[in-house]
């Protein structure tokens, strides 16, 4: 039997797709996961969690639980600056919907408080919205994070 890596994620991997499901069924449309192209003279690419481009539905998924640690944080924000990016460039002068969706409503909580990021992702209109998950899932979060934090 194959010994599974304490770093590995698979099972936040395995969670984004049930999330992406979940927000096909808010948004009423599908979403796509395919790298999205940004400018093809430099081949320059980038990958979403999921996005309808005709919809103008952009989205990152944070699969994270309990807590944020600092490098964790910066990765949502870094995602946010990455839409933002995404909406100038493919969207130019349209507004879109720049989404972080977290499936935690503590960690959500960090991007709804009095701090600078949060300012920032309501300045640059970047929506914070939660998705809930069953709880079979949520313990195999736990779970993995209990392995790779051994």
């Amino acid at each position: 039997m194959k010994e599974i890596h304490p770093s590995d994620s698979n099972e936040q991997r395995q969670i984004e797709g049930i999330v992406i499901k979940l927000l096909e069924k808010r948004f009423d449309c599908q979403l796509i996961s395919n790298p999205i192209v940004l400018d093809k003279s430099k081949n320059i690419t980038v990958n979403l969690d999921a996005y309808n481009l005709q919809k103008g539905i952009i989205i990152e998924i944070y699969a994270g639980i309990e807590t944020l640690k600092s490098a964790q944080l910066k990765k949502v924000i870094t995602d946010g600056f990455k839409l933002t990016l995404i909406e100038k460039m493919l969207f130019q002068n349209q507004k879109c919907r720049k989404i972080i969706c977290f499936i935690d409503q503590t960690i959500l909580s960090n991007f709804n408080s009095n701090n600078w990021h949060s300012l920032a992702f309501k300045e640059f209109n970047i929506e914070t919205i939660f998705e809930k998950i069953s709880p079979k899932d949520l313990q195999s979060l736990k779970n993995a994070k209990e392995r790779q934090y051994r």
